[in-house]
């Protein structure tokens, strides 16, 4: 995403946006993740736009965004729990609302 976000403040000339995301990527170098980054992102190209755009001429943006440096990126991850009534076998989401029916028409 934030090669994604590279790309379209480049393309609007956004040179002092772009450069915060390039930051972002050199931040996530320096954690345990860095051999997963590497396989996507070239590190020393990213290194090399930071510096173009870093340049007194052209660390500026043209194009105004609502958008705040400091915002974070959060990931949701949502755990869903699927079990199976060994009795009837009806599919219950998140465990099931107590009994299933197949329970009940047995006993």
């Amino acid at each position: 995403m934030l090669l994604v976000a590279i790309k379209s403040a480049l393309a609007v000339k956004n040179f002092k946006m772009a450069s915060g995301f390039c930051r972002r990527i050199l931040d996530m170098f320096a954690s345990p993740a860095k051999d997963k980054i590497a396989k996507v992102v070239d590190v020393n190209q990213i290194k090399g736009v930071l510096k173009h755009c870093e340049r007194p001429e052209s660390n500026t943006d043209a194009v105004d965004v609502d958008y705040k440096e400091v915002s974070l990126i959060v990931c949701v991850c949502v755990c869903v729990c699927v079990c199976v009534c060994v009795l009837c076998s009806t599919l219950m989401i998140d465990g099931g609302a107590g009994w299933c029916a197949g329970r009940d028409a047995r006993a």
